[in-house]
């Protein structure tokens, strides 16, 4: 007879750990749990505290769609990493996205503005969205992209452009 410990399938405890996340969790709860998480994260942390309600219930009900641990939170804010050199395909998509957005009024800068501002950058470049994606996010994936640009707001997205030229 042979005994073997328990076998565990993490891929199946990640989205169980997610769909707790999602459907259990209430949103005091997840700051909570968040917060107690992030302790010694000052940066984190200031997000977590945001004075503005509103804002920090949104960024929470965004980050939760995609969360599979706790850990994730923090992937979806981070700031793009600062690359010694970037290619001119890059450099010269950013700019443009940059004068897309840029025109785009104050009082347009919501869900429904910067989708149809991505929507016709791709059509225009005749490039896929996650183009898009990565010159905003510096990564492939991750949050629904027109509503972070809506949390993050114009200026600090057209500043994720910009380190780009």
């Amino acid at each position: 007879m042979h005994t073997t410990g328990p076998v565990f399938d993490i891929q199946k405890l990640e989205w169980m750990n997610g769909v707790y996340i999602r459907e259990v969790l209430t949103e005091k709860e997840l700051l909570e749990r968040l917060s107690d998480f992030y302790k010694d994260d000052q940066d984190i942390l200031n997000v977590l505290q945001d004075g503005d309600v509103t804002r920090r219930s949104r960024l929470l009900e965004l980050t939760k769609t995609r969360m599979k641990t706790l850990k994730d939170f923090q992937f979806f804010l981070k700031n793009p990493v600062q690359e010694d050199r970037y290619e001119n395909e890059q450099i010269e998509l950013a700019k443009y996205l940059y004068e897309k957005l840029t025109a785009l009024h104050d009082a347009s800068w919501e869900e429904a503005g910067i989708l149809r501002e991505l929507k016709l950058f791709c059509a225009e470049k005749q490039v896929s969205m996650r183009i898009a994606y990565v010159l905003l996010t510096g990564n492939p994936q991750g949050l629904p992209l027109p509503q972070f640009m809506e949390y993050l707001g114009k200026e600090k997205t057209l500043e994720r452009l910009r380190r780009y030229f």
